[in-house]
C-alpha cells in the first residue's frame, strides 16, 4: 500500500498548473474551514487535479493524503477497511495528516459511508474529486469550463475561435485547425468511454452518439417526451426510458446542462420543458453531424457565464413572447437577438418592456460585427458581446 501511496502522490506532485485559480482557491478555503468537507465537480478534462495542486501549494498544506482511484490499477482498495489501513500506513510513515483528497473513487465499495466515518473523526479536512456523489447539507463546488466576456474586447476572429473549440487550456497552445479539431474528438470520446460508456454499462454505444449528435444541433425547449419524438424522426431507434437515462448521465457527467421555462405569467418554472446547453463548445460542435448556427452557439456560450455567477437561470416566456434568459435570483431579464439596424433593435427593446416589472432588462446583439456595441435605449441596456456584464 505505501507503493500506492507514493505512485498517487508522486502523480499530484508531478501535475501541471495550467492557470491561476485564485477566486476558485479562495472559495474552496473558505468553505473548507467551515464545513470541513467539500465536493468538487465538473466535466473531465477540466483539470480538477491542478486545481487541487494549486490550493495545496497556495495554503501551504503538506501533509495530505491523495488518492486517485483511476490510479489503483490493482484494485489495492477495495471496502472501507482497505482505506482505514492505507490511511494507517500513511499516517506511520509522515506522522500526520491534515487533508484527505478523494479523486474518481467510484469502485471503493460502500464509499459514501467511508466519507462520513472520516468526516465523523473530525481530524481531517475532506475534499472530493468526483461527479456521481452528493453529501448531506455539503453544496457542491462546480469546476466551468468558461471565458471571461465581461469588459474584454475580444475580435470577430477571436469569437470565430472561441465558438468553434472554446476554452480547452491545452487548445490554447495548439494553431492548426485540424489538430484542434483531432485532440477536441479525442477529448470527447474519452470523456464518453471514460464517465458514461465504463460508469454506466453502456451496450449499445451508437445510439448513445446518435442521441448526444441531435440534441447538439437543437435549439428548442421540448419535453422529453417531444425530445424523444424529434429524435425518433431521425430513424434512430431508441426507447423513451434508456434515451431519459442518456439524459441523466450526460448531465451527471457534467457535460451537459437542463435549463427550464419559466412562465412570467403565472410566476413559475415549467419543469416540463427543457432546453439543453453543453458545458463546451468545442465538444458541443465535435458531436454535431452539421455546422451549428452561430445563434445557438452564442446563446449556448452566454448560458455557460451566466452559471458561473447566479443560482436560478431560466428560459423564459410572457405570453406569447419568448425570450432568452431569466436570471430569478437577481430579476434581470436577458434577450439575445441578431439584428444590426437600430429599427430592429428598437422593435426588440419595445418587446422587452411590456415586461412591466422594473427589473434589469439586457438585450445582447449576437452578431458578431456588432460585438462592441454598447447604447441604453428606454432603459433596456443595449450591448455587444464585448460589452455584455
Amino acid at each position: 500500500m505505501l507503493k500506492l501511496i507514493n505512485k498517487n502522490l508522486d502523480f499530484l506532485k508531478n501535475y501541471p498548473i495550467f492557470k491561476n485559480n485564485n477566486d476558485f482557491i479562495k472559495e474552496m478555503a473558505t468553505k473548507l474551514n467551515k464545513d470541513k468537507i467539500i465536493v468538487i465537480t465538473g466535466m473531465r478534462w477540466l483539470h480538477k487535479t491542478s486545481i487541487i495542486k494549486e490550493f495545496l501549494e497556495k495554503t501551504k498544506n503538506t501533509n495530505y493524503l491523495y488518492i486517485n482511484d483511476e490510479l489503483d490499477l490493482q484494485n489495492t482498495i477495495k471496502d472501507d477497511a482497505d482505506f482505514f489501513q492505507l490511511l494507517k500506513i500513511y499516517e506511520e510513515k509522515f506522522m500526520f495528516c491534515n487533508i484527505i483528497v478523494l479523486q474518481n473513487i467510484n469502485k471503493i465499495k460502500n464509499i459514501k459511508q467511508l466519507i462520513l466515518e472520516l468526516y465523523k473523526l473530525k481530524k481531517y479536512k475532506i475534499i472530493i474529486l468526483w461527479n456521481n456523489i452528493h453529501i448531506d447539507s455539503s453544496k457542491e463546488l462546480e469546476i466551468y469550463n468558461n471565458i471571461l466576456i465581461q469588459n474584454n474586447t475580444f475580435s470577430i476572429i477571436d469569437w470565430e475561435n472561441y465558438l468553434t473549440y472554446w476554452n480547452l487550456p491545452e487548445i490554447k497552445f495548439l494553431n492548426n485547425d485540424y489538430f484542434k479539431n483531432l485532440f477536441l474528438d479525442n477529448i470527447k470520446n474519452k470523456i464518453i468511454l471514460q464517465d458514461i460508456i465504463t460508469n454506466y454499462s453502456i451496450k449499445t454505444v451508437i445510439l448513445l452518439y446518435q442521441s448526444i449528435s441531435k440534441i447538439a444541433l437543437l435549439n428548442k425547449n421540448l419535453s422529453i417526451r417531444e425530445l424523444h419524438r424529434n429524435i425518433k424522426d431521425e430513424w434512430i431507434d431508441i426507447a423513451l426510458a434508456t434515451f431519459m437515462d442518456y439524459i441523466d448521465f450526460l448531465v451527471n457527467s457534467r457535460l451537459l446542462k437542463r435549463c427550464f421555462i419559466y412562465d412570467l405569467k403565472v410566476d413559475k418554472a415549467i419543469n416540463t420543458s427543457v432546453k439543453y446547453y453543453f458545458t463546451d463548445l468545442g465538444i458541443r460542435n465535435t458531436f454535431a453531424w452539421e455546422k451549428i448556427d452561430n445563434n445557438i452557439l452564442v446563446e449556448n456560450m452566454i448560458y455557460n457565464d451566466l452559471i458561473t455567477k447566479y443560482d436560478e437561470i431560466y428560459n423564459w416566456l410572457n405570453g406569447r413572447f419568448n425570450f432568452s434568459f431569466f436570471v430569478k435570483d437577481k430579476n434581470i431579464f436577458i434577450h439575445i437577438n441578431d439584428e444590426t439596424t437600430l429599427h430592429e433593435i428598437k422593435k426588440e427593446v419595445n418587446k422587452l418592456n411590456k415586461i412591466e416589472q422594473k427589473w434589469e432588462k439586457v438585450l445582447i446583439l449576437s452578431h458578431l460585427d456588432m460585438i462592441n456595441y454598447k447604447e441604453t435605449i428606454d432603459w433596456v441596456k443595449v450591448v455587444g458581446l464585448n460589452n455584455y456584464s
